[in-house]
């Protein structure tokens, strides 16, 4: 069997991660990369083993690659696949890396069509432990999913097939793990900074026995707060001290919603 080869269109944190997985598989063949910024695509092919061809147009794309996997913004994949109608052959399968998107998004591409769905937070620079994170497939054929696992078996033996409904009801509780998560942690750093000599380390051994807890045993048994024991003397002093803010009007309907979801246990 001839190795998978394979373009990616965009250079961003998502890219960076899967790029190297590629490259370092033997079934696989990286060709190219594009990017329409100047010097990002170029930046991560000269990062990569055997180097793929850098190209800034979708135009410049080699035509003989089994498939362009579209690791871009969520806003920008109907318009990469548009970009691509009649340029590319219809035995050409069409990925793309969002969890939100649906497949269909990519059939003006005029090839096959699916979804590489990799569920994890990347950073540019910060390498992650792709063995460890599962991956979600979808194709509109047989052979379209048959290619997407092996593609997705480069990055992780785990690998689950699963619709467009499916990925988005995993894209919004990650929103609710991840994003939300963290840009509370960012609203507790700011508090604690107002405080010279503080900063959100105060809080690390409670973070991660939060989060052992939550993996462990569970989140639903382990709240604790005020807003869990009903304390709404606590709730009330607390918001005084946020005063007349955006954080303050958070922690009530946040400290509500907890309250409304116990109280209906």
């Amino acid at each position: 069997m001839r190795p998978l080869r394979i373009c990616i269109i965009g250079s961003g944190n998502v890219a960076w991660a899967l790029a190297p997985a590629f490259t370092s598989e033997p079934d696989i063949e990286l060709t190219a990369i594009c990017s329409p910024t100047p010097g990002h695509a170029a930046a991560l092919a000269d990062s990569l083993s055997p180097r793929p061809q850098a190209v800034t147009e979708i135009a410049s794309l080699p035509r003989d690659a089994d498939v362009y996997l579209i690791a871009v913004k969520d806003d920008r994949v109907a318009s990469v696949a548009l970009e691509a109608t009649g340029l590319f052959p219809a035995t050409a399968l069409w990925l793309h890396t969002s969890g939100s998107v649906p497949a269909s998004a990519l059939a003006p591409a005029g090839g096959g069509y699916g979804v590489l769905y990799p569920l994890q937070t990347f950073s540019k620079g910060v390498q992650v432990n792709l063995r460890e994170l599962p991956v979600f497939i979808e194709a509109d054929s047989a052979d379209g999913l048959a290619t997407a696992r092996r593609l997705a078996l480069a990055i992780s033996p785990i690998i689950h097939e699963a619709d467009s409904d499916l990925r988005r009801r995993m894209h919004v509780a990650a929103v609710f793990a991840c994003n939300f998560t963290n840009y509370f942690w960012t609203v507790a750093d700011n508090i604690l900074r107002e405080h010279p000599g503080l900063d959100l380390s105060v809080l690390h051994p409670l973070l991660k026995e939060t989060l052992r807890k939550a993996i462990e045993e569970g989140p639903e048994g382990n709240q604790t707060g005020p807003a869990r024991r009903g304390d709404r003397g606590v709730i009330e002093t607390h918001r005084k001290l946020l005063g007349d803010t955006p954080e303050s009007k958070l922690y009530g309907e946040v400290s509500e919603a907890i309250i409304n979801h116990y109280n209906k246990k």
